[in-house]
């Protein structure tokens, strides 16, 4: 995995306070989709959840992952869900307190119910070799649907000038 310039300074979090309600699809998406491509295998998530850990890039990379519930809804796009779920397991690892990335994961969830006909699973993707026991989106979805659902992690469903959109109530 070689990661950019471009990729690595997407996700900095310093000028990032606009980023959760910025446009979706804007060009730091792009940097940190293309960045999330580049996770191959359990090596690169090593490497990824390294990054991760620096300087606060995980809170980015689960900022990246709640837009990408949305835009994978919005947009019916199995791609935008793959690249959030992967954004979040990263974030969970990353993270010293797990607990943070839920509501993230509430959005994924429920995008993933709405898309369930694209053959996107609800774990880590295969290649990436996270054993089940180990994944924290399969243990998030045995929850009990009071406990992974929006409302309760402090997000609805609304919109925005281009259509669908997770927002915070």
């Amino acid at each position: 995995m070689d990661p950019t310039n471009a990729q690595l300074n997407a996700l900095k979090t310093r000028g990032s306070h606009d980023y959760a309600s910025s446009p979706l699809g804007s060009k730091k998406d792009r940097l940190i989709g293309s960045f999330i491509d580049l996770i191959g295998d359990g090596k690169d998530l090593t490497y990824a959840i390294e990054l991760g850990k620096q300087n606060g890039r995980w809170e980015i990379l689960d900022t990246y992952a709640f837009r990408m519930a949305s835009l994978a809804v919005r947009n019916r796009d199995p791609l935008a869900l793959r690249r959030g779920i992967v954004s979040a397991l990263i974030s969970m690892k990353s993270t010293d307190d797990e607990r943070e990335v839920l509501p993230t994961l509430s959005l994924l969830y429920l995008a993933w119910e709405l898309l369930a006909d694209q053959g996107v699973p609800f774990q880590a993707p295969h290649e990436l070799h996270v054993e089940d026991t180990e994944d924290p989106l399969i243990n998030f979805g045995r929850r009990s649907s009071e406990d992974r659902g929006i409302r309760g992690m402090g997000y609805q469903e609304g919109s925005d000038a281009e259509g669908f959109r997770f927002v915070r109530r």
